[in-house]
């Protein structure tokens, strides 16, 4: 990246700070040091803070955001969310590293951060199941009336066994995905399979939406594509209304190839993510994808996607048109939940026919036939 680049990347996040320090100017609120200059080469700054390493401040000016009340086994620098988690849609407990520091960083120049984006779309291409062209291609090869029919006799069971393994199926090319990114394997082992326990479905969602018909609402399945209706015998009629209307607002922001590469890079490194061991870690990672993401933006002159997060972190990065993490979190919950009263229908299925890999992602050891109680 160039210098006149970087330079024009720090002069319009100082600019958001000095605006966000206006308002709250004329709000009355209590001035707070916008702690950029004189920060070079700092890519991350403590919690509690936004000036440089080491700068304190009195209560609670200059915080990042309210103190968390910590939890018993919760770590140190999460927060429960409203709904139980850790990753809010709110500003992040955790600070991101600045973009200006990360670029000026001796350790993320701009060549790091292109042979991450490089990495990314490289590891991206190696892991798809289906090649755009050929999805494409095939986007009109819907199931029949009769086939539809057909898969609407089936039982409870026999369909829930289905979606099971296709889910399963793209989950461990999401593996793959992740084992391929650049800076991932060097986490702690904990780390990666907490970032792949909590992230894994919510890529499998992102990924949907290139095997999405959003002309006539149907997806790839089982070798065609396939409307809602064909889904009717599972039971879950919300749950598979509101992963339709998920692929369709995603393939409404007519995402390229790389655009969707780097966006499930963003959702699967989450430093948010409760139980991480080095969230630091994970914070700086997650930071350079920001980075890649957003240049890559830059360059297609889609910036349009991104908006800045106005809370009280000013440095966090968030996203305006692109869907919010809260909404892939409730999409999860909404799966779990629904496992949940399959498995009290048919107790003992889950365990016996569906894959070990889905069973540990969603089933926990409480209600796993046979586990330690």
């Amino acid at each position: 990246m160039s210098k006149k680049q970087r330079d024009r990347l720090h002069a319009e996040v100082q600019q958001q700070l000095e605006q966000r320090q206006r308002e709250r100017a004329a709000e009355g609120a209590p001035a707070v040091p916008l702690g950029l200059t004189g920060c070079r080469g700092h890519p991350l700054t403590p919690a509690g803070t936004l000036g440089c390493p080491g700068t304190h401040h009195g209560g609670t000016e200059g915080r990042a955001g309210p103190t968390a009340e910590m939890e018993p086994g919760r770590p140190e620098g999460t927060k429960r969310g409203p709904d139980g988690d850790g990753d809010g849609d709110g500003a992040d407990f955790y600070p991101h590293p600045s973009v200006s520091s990360l670029l000026e960083s001796p350790t993320s120049s701009g060549v790091e951060i292109e042979h991450l984006t490089q990495n990314v779309l490289k590891s991206y291409r190696e892991t798809c199941q289906l090649r755009a062209e050929d999805l494409q291609l095939r986007r009109w090869d819907t199931f029949s009336r009769e086939e539809v029919c057909a898969y609407q006799r089936k039982s409870m069971e026999e369909m829930w066994q289905r979606c099971a393994g296709r889910i399963t199926e793209a989950i461990q090319y999401v593996v793959e995905f992740a084992k391929r990114l650049r800076g991932f394997m060097d986490l702690c082992q904990n780390d990666q399979i907490v970032l792949l326990k909590a992230g894994a479905m919510e890529v499998v969602l992102v990924r949907m939406c290139r095997a999405f018909n959003s002309d006539n609402r149907t997806v790839f399945f089982e070798g065609k594509y396939a409307g809602a209706e064909l889904f009717r015998s599972l039971g879950c009629h919300e749950l598979i209304g509101s992963i339709f209307d998920f692929a369709q607002s995603l393939c409404a922001l007519h995402f390229s190839e790389s655009e969707v590469a780097l966006f499930s890079a963003l959702v699967l490194v989450n430093a948010n993510r409760p139980w991480l061991q080095d969230q630091a870690k994970v914070a700086r990672l997650q930071g350079h994808l920001e980075i890649a993401f957003r240049l890559l933006l830059r360059r297609t002159h889609r910036e349009g996607l991104l908006a800045r997060v106005r809370g009280p972190n000013l440095r966090a990065w968030g996203v305006g048109r692109l869907p919010p993490q809260g909404r892939l979190r409730a999409l999860c919950s909404q799966h779990v939940e629904q496992l949940q009263a399959f498995r009290r229908l048919h107790p003992g299925v889950l365990h016996a026919a569906f894959p070990p890999l889905y069973r540990e992602l969603f089933a926990s050891e409480a209600e796993t036939p046979g586990s330690a109680r």
